[in-house]
Parts: C-alpha cells; sequence; structure tokens
C-alpha cells in the first residue's frame, strides 16, 4: 500500500518491484549502485521510492535489459561480449575439469 508524504506517493522497494514487474533484489541492486534515488526512512529500516523516481526509471532502464531487450525489431547482439562470455566459460570449465582431476588423484 503506497504512502503519501507531503502529496507525494512513496512505494516500499517490494511495491516498486511489484510495479515494475521485476525481482525484489534486483530493485534492491538498483538502489545499492544508485541507479534509482531513494528517500530512507532509518528509524523505520525503510527505503521510500518515489511514484515520480519509479516512472523515470521505467522509461530510462525497465526493457533495455535481458530477454525484453532482445525481442525489440532490429536488434544486434554485442559480438564482442559474446566472444568474452564464451572465452570466460571455457577457463572456468577447464579449471573445474582440473580440480576433479586432482581431486581424483
Amino acid at each position: 500500500m503506497p504512502l503519501i508524504l507531503d502529496g507525494v506517493t512513496y512505494y516500499t522497494t517490494k511495491e516498486a518491484a511489484e510495479n515494475l514487474g521485476i525481482q525484489h533484489v534486483t530493485l534492491r541492486g538498483a538502489v545499492a549502485r544508485g541507479r534509482i534515488a531513494v528517500k530512507r526512512l532509518p528509524e523505520l529500516r525503510r527505503n521510500l521510492i518515489a511514484e515520480d523516481e519509479l516512472e523515470r526509471y521505467r522509461r530510462e532502464v525497465a526493457g533495455t535489459r535481458g530477454w525484453t531487450a532482445r525481442k525489440t525489431p532490429g536488434y544486434t547482439p554485442d559480438e564482442r561480449r559474446r566472444a568474452y562470455q564464451q572465452r570466460w566459460r571455457e577457463r572456468h570449465r577447464a579449471a573445474d575439469h582440473e580440480r576433479v582431476e586432482r581431486a581424483e588423484e
């Protein structure tokens, strides 16, 4: 249930996440990185997010990542990122394989 302070509607992080259709932990991460401005209420141990801040975040960020972004017309994947991810996975698979072999000896 939104809270109204001084004529401004505020949501808790959990309510805001539900409103945006994202996971609560994802929203908390955005708050921690400073992507969403919050009003801190330390006495209640709460972070409140203004309704206009939610709308700003929805316009600027929501839908620019993950599957939603890949479904948009004209999307082209970042080939450098993909190559980096593949090399990273290969390195970690090789390291895991070596660990298993050493454990078996």
